[in-house]
């Protein structure tokens, strides 16, 4: 059995610009420390530029390596494919050691099954058919939604990791319906064979709020996959804030976009099992233990910087400029699952 420690995280727009500017070293510091702190071993990142991602890949991984205390060789292997949209690409990280492997193709090969995917589940229980996903009025259409493929090494069941960064506008409700029908949380169709999955986690930016006693456009991924909701927390971060700030660091949310839903064959898991990383709160010196890293981010870079009073961030208000102009507008999410 694999102890899965899943963290989803949209850094938003992160670029080469975003990159190297005189906060990289800060910023990759940062990251890796949530890592760390939410001893993850598989990340799903959204948002990176496709640009971008082979240099963001070449510092975090090392800073990842550092912060966990896994010794050389390199312990992370990295799965990814262009989201053929905004120029941004979806990125599944994982950890070797951990009792499970990518699931690779039965004819042969070391290449492992994953792929962007719009294949709902037929009556047969094969994934087949067409599922739309086109979010906004474009003639490309929207996000398709990426899919992973592992198993684990003892007990040999198969899981996916599925992650959908639905576009925002009018059709990110289509996108949140047809993601509870993608086949490829049920099962995947290796070569024309069927291989169900044991378990499945679909994570994303979905930009559909969620409530759980009105999940409406959520139906579907709690139903028919079935699955069930590991956060109802508002993850997304407000845009503007009051003269002074707030005085509760939750405040500082505006939106439930992101989540993890978690499918298991044997049955159903609890909800709310996930929790999401308040780095507002975890950022702020005298209460959180991110402060030291926020401290190492400098003004200059950072979208009116100069409202920050105190680096390292000594209030709400501070953190909330370092982080949200910084670092991301989303929170992560985690979740652990025994597959």
């Amino acid at each position: 059995m694999a102890d899965i420690k899943l963290l989803h995280w949209n850094i938003q727009q992160f670029s080469n610009n975003k990159l190297n500017n005189a906060n990289r070293d800060a910023l990759i510091n940062y990251i890796a420390h949530v890592v760390r702190r939410t001893d993850a071993n598989i990340i799903s990142l959204l948002e990176l530029k496709n640009s971008a991602v082979n240099n963001i890949l070449a510092r975090l991984v090392p800073a990842i390596n550092v912060v966990k205390g896994a010794a050389p060789p390199n312990q992370w292997r990295a799965i990814g494919i262009n989201s053929q949209k905004n120029n941004e690409a979806y990125i599944v990280l994982y950890q070797l050691g951990n009792n499970f492997q990518t699931l690779t193709p039965a004819a042969g090969g070391a290449l492992p099954i994953n792929g962007l995917t719009n294949q709902t589940l037929t009556a047969a229980g094969a994934p087949g058919g067409t599922l739309r996903f086109n979010s906004s009025l474009t003639k490309s259409g929207g996000r398709k939604p990426f899919y992973a493929a592992f198993r684990t090494t003892d007990t040999n069941n198969n899981f996916t990791i599925v992650a959908y960064h639905t576009m925002f506008g009018f059709w990110s409700g289509v996108g949140v319906r047809n993601i509870g029908q993608l086949g490829q949380s049920r099962a995947i169709d290796d070569a024309g064979t069927t291989v169900d999955m044991d378990a499945s986690l679909t994570c994303g930016d979905f930009n559909v709020d969620f409530d759980p006693a009105h999940p409406g456009d959520y139906n579907k991924l709690m139903n028919d996959v079935p699955s069930s909701y590991q956060t109802n927390q508002l993850t997304s971060l407000k845009t503007f804030t009051p003269p002074g700030g707030y005085t509760n660091p939750v405040d500082y949310r505006a939106n439930a976009y992101d989540n993890i839903f978690y499918y298991e064959r044997i049955a159903a898991p609890a909800v709310n099992q996930g929790n999401v990383m308040d780095l507002i709160n975890d950022s702020t010196t005298g209460v959180g233990t991110m402060s030291a890293y926020a401290g190492a981010f400098v003004r200059g870079p950072i979208q009116a910087g100069h409202l920050i009073v105190n680096i390292p961030p000594q209030d709400f208000e501070d953190s909330w400029h370092i982080v949200r102009h910084a670092i991301s507008d989303h929170l992560p999410v985690y979740v652990r699952a025994d597959i």
